[in-house]
């Protein structure tokens, strides 16, 4: 008996562990690790930065059980149901239930950033893993993960944010998916998601685990680095962040079962049908679990509804970017809105009263100035409204030359891009710095632009014709003299707006600088002199300069900006071709503002010619001592 009993102690322990291993290695879980997700999660520059990732897929223990959130029912005042709810306590609580964290997710600050790093110390990172089958729908299985993240920082704002992606099997069984790969996988994307082949060249693959990239704040699924543009419901309406160095986090997986019958059962909470967030309007309720998503219970359909690619956003050749402009105007309407649903009426104030003010500004600088006549001799004296409309004219005029103007230095503009998208990659390479200044569209709007516009004009005045390229070959014959100038003027700029009390003199002087490439090519001054000389002509005219340079640097900011924002939002047109059609309306419009620009340098010209020599110094001095002897005693 005594030799037998260490046998019968093994076989005893055997009996109490063998349950537990096939548990843990059953063919559903064997399935569910094989192909478990890395996500990559942008780097966060700083703690609370809202440039990077601020929360990872975790556990939902982090908010079960938690004395610090609290489960609240129906109700006008969603009054509290329970504090520090459990799986069991929210196990078949209806629609009309919701989880509330602590803080406003409308106002988040930086309190979801902590807590939800608090609340997840020690938790592991993980998905939740489901086997999926359609009705109807023989010999496909759907491998599903689904990740639970703290809150959503997108433009929609809202605590708790579910997000997932699936692999689909051309197979009916787990047995079998053991023994193949998937064929599809799909990602989801806000409303929708995107799909691939397993063999496809978009999807990357650490071994047989797929790698999603998640958008910063949004949590949207994607399959590389990029600023993803949506403008859907389905698409998200915004742009999603993948870009920048990330971490990567291989997630743990934990298999759940399909329904849950019993409150004492570990996932009760899967059982939940409420918001898993506090209810706020529209897309800033909190959402709902994974178990009332389409997908859940018609995963084929759902991967059949899926996109084949998602829209990146692109580089604008030349100009201001129109992706870039949708970006943050989306963004910045969504903040507004935000806001006014904490504060509505303020908000509704602050927008009557810009409104106004935005009106009575238009109206007093439209009865400001005059608009009529146009014609006459071009270097005259004129209005701001007469040399808009006289500009318009002389482009009109000469319409295909100044296009043939605008497409050279839109030609200008993509060569020198590529140029230094090249020397980039190269030093980034080396140095792994990235360059950000836009040399090249400086180079096209100075020289094709701002000087050779000004040729043109000139020529036109004098009554001569004058080629395209002509014009573009004396700007370049210049080009040091006008480099010289402005890296003189930037330098001058940047000293008066750190010492602070030349801030003024530098806003000042930048109004008047941008009649430098006149002063070069027409007034026939050196690198030294140009500056000067153009602060000196916009003397005693700054306002009426600053008004018109204003409005012409307005208009060609905008102008791409606003027709590719049409087509983007009321067309197909893809990205790319968006930002391309912005910048040749770009370049288009940039002629306009040269002619404009040189029109206000003749017209000041002019009243620097009609104006009295200014007295000196010392006249001055001589002139104030007459006055003050003059003057009768007490």
């Amino acid at each position: 008996m005594g030799a037998r009993s260490p046998l019968l102690l093994l076989a005893f322990l055997a009996a109490l562990l063998l349950p537990h291993a096939a548990r843990a290695t059953s063919p559903a879980q064997q399935l569910a690790d094989r192909y478990a997700p890395v996500v990559v999660l942008k780097n966060e520059p700083t703690p609370c930065s809202k440039s990077g990732e601020r929360w990872r897929p975790v556990p939902v223990e982090i908010v079960l059980g938690n004395p610090e959130i609290l489960l609240r029912g129906p109700g006008k005042k969603h009054p509290i149901v329970d504090v520090a709810p459990t799986a069991a306590d929210l196990y078949r609580k209806g629609a009309k239930y919701f989880l509330n964290f602590p803080g406003d997710p409308l106002q988040p600050g930086c309190t979801y950033a902590r807590d939800g790093r608090r609340f997840a110390r020690g938790k592991p990172s993980i998905a939740y893993a489901h086997i999926a089958r359609e009705p109807g729908v023989g010999d496909r299985l759907a491998l599903q993960y689904f990740f639970f993240y703290y809150f959503n920082a997108y433009n929609d704002l809202h605590e708790a944010d579910w997000e997932g992606i699936q692999l689909v099997f051309d197979v009916g069984s787990v047995g079998e998916a053991l023994r193949t790969h998937p064929v599809e996988v799909g990602y989801a994307q806000h409303d929708g998601g995107e799909r691939a082949r397993w063999d496809s060249r978009k999807l990357q693959k650490d071994g047989d685990h797929v790698i999603v990239y998640s958008a910063s704040g949004s949590h949207a699924s994607y399959y590389s680095r990029a600023l993803w543009l949506g403008r859907s419901r389905s698409q998200g309406v915004g742009c999603d962040d993948t870009r920048g160095p990330g971490r990567r986090v291989l997630l743990g997986a934990r298999l759940l079962p399909t329904h849950v019958d019993s409150r004492a059962s570990p996932n009760a909470w899967l059982a939940f049908t409420g918001r898993w967030g506090q209810k706020e309007p529209g897309a800033n309720n909190g959402p709902t679990g994974p178990n009332t998503k389409p997908r859940w219970t018609h995963p084929i359909t759902w991967q059949e509804s899926l996109r084949t690619r998602s829209f990146k956003t692109a580089r604008s050749p030349y100009g201001p970017s129109v992706s870039g402009a949708y970006c943050g105007t989306v963004a910045a309407g969504s903040d507004v809105l935000n806001r006014s649903f904490g504060s509505r009426w303020k908000t509704f104030g602050a927008a009557l009263g810009l409104l106004a003010l935005v009106g009575v500004l238009a109206i007093f600088l439209v009865r400001r100035t005059t608009w009529r006549p146009t014609g006459g001799p071009i270097r005259a004296r004129r209005d701001c409204g007469q040399i808009l409309g006289k500009a318009l004219r002389i482009y009109a005029g000469r319409f295909w030359l100044f296009v043939a103007i605008g497409l050279i230095s839109f030609v200008f503009a993509v060569v020198g891009k590529a140029l230094e998208r090249l020397t980039e990659e190269a030093l980034s390479t080396v140095t792994h710095v990235d360059l950000k200044f836009d040399f090249a569209t400086f180079l096209a709007d100075l020289v094709a632009i701002g000087a050779g516009t000004a040729v043109i004009v000139d020529h036109l005045d004098r009554g001569s014709s004058i080629h395209w390229w002509r014009a573009v070959r004396l700007s370049l014959g210049k080009l040091w003299t006008l480099l010289g100038a402005n890296l003189l003027e930037l330098v001058v700029f940047v000293a008066l707006m750190l010492s602070i009390v030349g801030i003024p003199w530098g806003i000042r002087n930048s109004v008047a600088w941008s009649l430098t490439p006149q002063e070069v090519m027409l007034g026939g001054h050196s690198t030294r002199t140009a500056p000067w000389a153009s602060i000196r002509l916009v003397r005693g005219n700054w306002w009426r300069s600053a008004v018109l340079v204003a409005l012409l640097f307005l208009l060609a900011l905008v102008a791409g900006p606003v027709v590719g924002l049409d087509l983007l939002l009321f067309t197909s047109i893809s990205p790319f071709d968006v930002d391309l059609i912005g910048s040749l309306v770009y370049a288009l419009v940039l002629p306009y503002v040269g002619i404009a620009t040189t029109l206000l340098y003749f017209d000041l010209l002019e009243r620097f010619e009609e104006a009295p020599e200014p007295a000196s110094a010392r006249q001055r001095a001589r002139g104030w001592w007459r006055r003050l002897r003059a003057r009768p005693a007490a």
